[in-house]
């Protein structure tokens, strides 16, 4: 049976999707799979954190666990399937996950990320795999560096498994990428996933990885979470350092885990945040320990509902599942307040577009130079698809060229 026969019905989806988080700081924890079950059967299911103490209690090897997801992308993804992958990384994966086995029998274990297949948004650099930005200029390009966060998980034992079809050099909200194929959301295939790392966020959801990394400028990370039902965080400015990333915002920009959990967010987070030393914005504050946020519950913790702005065009179902996960964290200790935003709400949001528009332009082509040095937009512009063409066209006053209205 296929993942589009098995699709959920929308009820249980927005059931599971919103109130997943709730649930987790309610436990305290999650619960772990049966080491007597089927683990080809099961893993696709299950939280990195489940998968991470099969590993350390060696019921399963990171060998046997690269190739189990490399099977499911297989059978899954594809032009015909999810689409969510643009490059595999799969022969690395195993000869990695080989070493990663061997540190095991010397007693080395190098945490909750040892031996966990991990996928990345394509506009995340990675040396020695192809970063194409999901733009055909690029399609080539192998950087000879990788961005800090990449470097951060492979010391801590993540294996990198791939890299996500991803919204033309994160240009928009659908994930139809005219390049490399539209991505498709595992619970209806004739849907989209959202965008614009709607590839890591399908590959998270079909358990084609036990987690990934997606880039937000808007909310590039949080609605195709949003949209394909599991966790996406935007981690504030600086929290994480986003060098080797294909900026189009330097003031915006952010990276930020999409994982199946919220307690497997935090592992991540966990391992990703902290100074960057080729990015000034990052932070350098000591990390916090995330996971130990998830044991306090919410007593005290004042949430502010925009019921004003945000309900206006809701589906009625869907407010319904609202309605009832703001009691659940009302049940957890959360104080829920009724918020208006500003009147001019909506001005604020045009200004943040044109922050994007002037310094997008810019960054877009100095990357350009990484595969030629002579670049510019004009030159490049017909190889890009309709939403990039059309929004720098207009700003390099391209004739009969317009702006797409709807970015990320």
């Amino acid at each position: 049976m296929s993942i589009h026969e098995k699709r959920m019905d929308r009820r249980r989806f927005l059931q599971t999707s919103l109130v997943a988080g709730a649930s987790v700081m309610a436990s305290g924890s999650i619960p772990h799979i049966s080491h007597g079950a089927n683990l080809k059967e099961d893993f696709g299911t299950s939280s990195l954190y489940e998968l991470s103490r099969l590993i350390y209690n060696r019921k399963i090897s990171c060998t046997e666990l690269v190739q189990g997801y490399l099977d499911r992308i297989k059978r899954y993804d594809g032009q015909e399937g999810i689409n969510a992958f643009i490059t595999l990384n799969g022969e690395e994966a195993i000869q990695e996950a080989k070493k990663l086995d061997d540190m095991l029998k010397q007693g080395r274990y190098l945490g909750p990320l040892h031996g966990i297949p991990i996928a990345l948004k394509d506009n995340i650099e990675t040396k020695g795999i192809r970063t194409t930005g999901g733009t055909k200029v690029l399609k080539n390009w192998v950087p000879p560096s990788e961005g800090t966060v990449v470097s951060r998980l492979k010391v801590k034992g993540a294996i990198i498994i791939g890299k996500n079809n991803m919204h033309e050099l994160a240009f928009g909200m659908t994930n139809n990428n005219p390049h490399y194929g539209p991505v498709k959301n595992p619970y209806d295939k004739a849907r989209i996933p959202g965008g614009s790392s709607g590839g890591t966020a399908a590959a998270v959801a079909a358990g084609l990885c036990a987690g990934g990394l997606g880039t937000e400028t808007g909310s590039s990370v949080r609605m195709p979470a949003a949209l394909c039902g599991v966790v996406g965080l935007r981690p504030t400015f600086g929290l994480v350092g986003k060098s080797g990333t294909i900026e189009i915002a330097f003031t915006r920009d952010s990276i930020g885990p999409i994982t199946r959990t919220v307690e497997d967010t935090a592992i991540l987070l966990q391992e990703i945040a902290g100074p960057d030393p080729r990015d000034p914005d990052a932070s350098r504050s000591e990390i916090p320990n995330y996971r130990e946020f998830l044991k306090t519950g919410l007593e005290g913790v004042r949430l502010g509902v925009p019921r004003k702005y945000f309900y206006e065009d809701n589906d009625p179902e869907v407010e319904r599942i609202i309605e009832q996960s703001l009691k659940t964290l009302e049940k957890l200790g959360a104080k829920l307040v009724d918020v208006q935003l500003a009147k001019d709400f909506e001005g604020f949001s045009l200004v943040g577009i044109k922050i994007f528009i002037a310094e997008c332009v810019n960054l877009v082509e100095d990357y350009l130079k990484n595969v030629d040095p002579a670049a510019t937009i004009e030159k490049y512009l017909p190889e890009f698809g309709p939403d990039v063409s059309g929004l720098l066209g207009a700003q390099k006053g391209t004739p009969g060229a317009k702006p797409v209205p709807a970015y990320e």
